[in-house]
């Protein structure tokens, strides 16, 4: 199969500071290029926004790119829609490509919805009859029937994004390039951009994917590149590549509140951690690992580790994040009345939540082994996943979690009404194991 995309040792350098504006300076060049000497400034700084980057994307598949701001990942992005080009490397596409990269890109202001769909349309290759035929899907899909003939200037960036996705999508394109700028859409919508992104992929066109939202790639993609500087710092599952970018963010955190002494104490010790975590698992009653649990319902989370050598009282620890990258709640040992002694070998801790009120979703862990939250041993964002489900309608979408309680009412001076109380979960906790959710 040929690749659709295929980056090949591609490098993308900008020069730094001012640029050449006046007469004298572009004479001043010639001059040196005639004489037989270097085209550039030799005076002048560069940037390596992309360095050495190679990677291929078949049809049919997603590339994630992640790490973090100033990392080169739009950069790539703007590579392969040929906003600009490679100044070593050679990019190659098959095909062709509608990108969503920044908000309004290809949008005339003074121009109305429709006008703009008829624009980017012929911008990406269809015919007036071609547009015409779809029109309706697009603005139907972008739900601005209200708005299309009202000058785009007059939009929320919500209405950009909806309008620019929907045109990208519907003119077929055989590669989808989306940026971060999905993020100022509503959920609603953002669900439906990746559903459909998702019945792209299906249907064997490539897609390059640019995100915050780990939960998001790691839904989405199929793999991910992990960029550092311009460099490629980790390829492979999206589980594998969102962890190496977790880890090395934790570490990169940690470093920035130590000394330059504590630091480097700090790298000596991970070079021979002591004690890892090697396993996690969300457990129900029976202590069956399972994926979905109803609202309401005991949930016992164990951690696994494995001490090469013996540890005096380590910390473990847990945090769980909602699908949107949300932080939610966790728990900590350094907050029980005993220490956990002197650890040895291989064995595990669990935390016992009596009641999950979390709202319903999917959520991941983040967890770690620490000397009292000094000294990290280790930390990880687990892979594991969960599901919270609820046979009541408990969708608040600013919520994070429900406390239990009892809701009452008073009305004059006539005694306390209770409405009802989640002091007990709705209906018997009923988890799903692994093989009913298949």
């Amino acid at each position: 199969m040929q690749p659709a995309i295929r980056f090949d040792h591609v490098s993308k350098r900008y020069q730094l500071g001012e640029q050449r504006r006046s007469l004298r300076d572009v004479a001043s060049g010639l001059g040196r290029r005639l004489r037989g000497g270097p085209r550039e400034d030799p005076s002048a700084k560069f940037l390596w926004a992309v360095r050495d980057l190679s990677f291929e994307v078949n049809p049919g598949e997603v590339l994630g790119i992640i790490g973090p701001n100033g990392s080169g990942k739009t950069t790539s992005l703007k590579l392969l829609s040929r906003i600009t080009y490679p100044t070593e490397g050679r990019v190659t596409i098959q095909g062709r490509v509608a990108s969503l990269i920044e908000l309004g890109a290809g949008f005339h202001a003074e121009l109305t919805g429709r006008e703009n769909v008829y624009l980017n349309g012929t911008i990406l290759g269809l015919s007036r009859k071609e547009i015409a035929a779809r029109f309706d899907d697009i603005v139907g899909f972008a739900e601005l029937e209200k708005f299309i003939d009202t000058p785009v200037k007059r939009y929320s960036s919500g209405m950009y994004a909806r309008l620019g996705f929907s045109v990208a999508v519907h003119v077929s394109p055989d590669v989808l390039l989306v940026d971060e700028v999905l993020a100022v859409g509503d959920q609603a919508f953002q669900n439906r951009c990746f559903e459909r992104m998702r019945q792209m992929r299906s249907s064997e066109r490539a897609l390059v994917f640019i995100s915050h939202n780990m939960f998001a790639v790691r839904a989405l993609c199929t793999k991910v590149l992990f960029l550092k500087n311009g460099k490629p710092i980790a390829q492979g599952t999206p589980d594998e590549a969102i962890r190496a970018y977790q880890n090395f963010s934790a570490q990169e955190e940690t470093h920035a509140e130590q000394t330059p002494d504590s630091t480097l104490a700090q790298e000596e010790k991970m070079d021979s951690t002591p004690i890892r975590i090697t396993g996690a698992a969300f457990l129900n009653t029976a202590h069956q690992s399972v994926e979905v649990f109803e609202f309401g319902a005991k949930m016992i989370v164990r951690l696994r580790y494995r001490a090469t050598q013996p540890v005096e009282n380590p910390t473990f620890s847990f945090v769980f994040f909602r699908g949107d990258g949300a932080v939610c709640e966790g728990s900590s040992t350094i907050l029980c009345e005993r220490s956990a002694g002197l650890v040895t070998g291989d064995g595990y801790v669990e935390f016992e939540i009596p009641q999950l009120t979390l709202i319903p979703g999917m959520y991941t862990m983040e967890v770690a082994i620490t000397n009292q939250h000094v000294v990290v041993y280790d930390f990880d964002h687990r892979p594991e996943q969960f599901m919270v489900e609820s046979k009541r309608a408990l969708h608040f979408p600013r919520f994070i979690a429900m406390y239990p309680g009892e809701w009452r009412i008073v009305q004059g001076n006539a005694e306390p009404f209770v409405l009802g109380n989640f002091d007990t979960p709705v209906g018997p906790p009923q988890p799903i194991g692994l093989a009913d959710t298949r």
